[in-house]
């Protein structure tokens, strides 16, 4: 017998995987796999499922989603980049994108937004090799942000990872964390600089 639910959906809207919800709700990652396939009840777990996805039990439990606000707004149609850099640091940033992800339910309505595999351990451990990262390129830059700094090299733009320790009219100052070094750049040098608003590193 099958127990239909939203499950899929609303963790495909938070760009989570399925150990992670699974953990949340304490409960091993097979038998939720099991849960969000319908082949078991939901049953006690209803509530934690409601307070996770902040979401009421309609949600969860409705077979008419696809016609609600959460199917509405649920798109997985965020650029993802990831190239590495040739003999160098930081990824390709280019429109030939290597493939698409989960948009998080934070950057549903944000279409300028766009996602990263961080290359190199510049920025660990806030940031390990491999790690995927959103980022949004409405935000305004601040001090103690991490962002991608887009900057031009050849013929190529590269994204590049820091951490901003100081920003004024003309340059900007920089850090990384392995090892813990300062740079400064002019606003003349860069191209962009985005905003990460998130991260996952654990995939499964």
């Amino acid at each position: 017998m099958k127990y239909p639910n939203n499950l899929l959906t609303l963790r495909n809207m938070k760009g989570l995987q399925q150990g992670e919800v699974a953990s949340a709700i304490s409960m091993k990652q097979p038998e939720y796999s099991k849960m969000e396939r319908g082949e078991r009840r939901i049953g006690d777990h209803l509530e934690k499922l409601t307070k996770f996805f902040n979401v009421d039990t309609n949600a969860i439990q409705s077979q008419d989603i696809r016609s609600n606000q959460y199917k509405q707004k649920y798109t997985e149609d965020l650029p993802l980049f990831g190239m590495p850099v040739q003999n160098g640091e930081g990824v390709q940033m280019h429109k030939q994108f290597i493939s698409h992800t989960i948009r998080p339910d934070y950057l549903v309505e944000n279409l300028q937004s766009y996602a990263c595999f961080i290359h190199g351990s510049a920025m660990s451990p806030r940031y390990e090799h491999g790690d995927l990262i959103y980022v949004d390129p409405n935000r305004q830059a601040k001090e103690d942000d991490y962002v991608v700094i887009h900057v031009k090299q050849g013929d190529h733009i590269t994204g590049i990872f820091r951490r901003i320790i100081q920003i004024t009219d003309r340059q900007m100052k920089f850090q990384t964390l392995k090892p813990i070094k300062e740079e400064v750049m002019k606003n003349s040098e860069m191209l962009c600089v985005h905003v990460i608003v998130g991260s996952r590193t654990n995939f499964y």
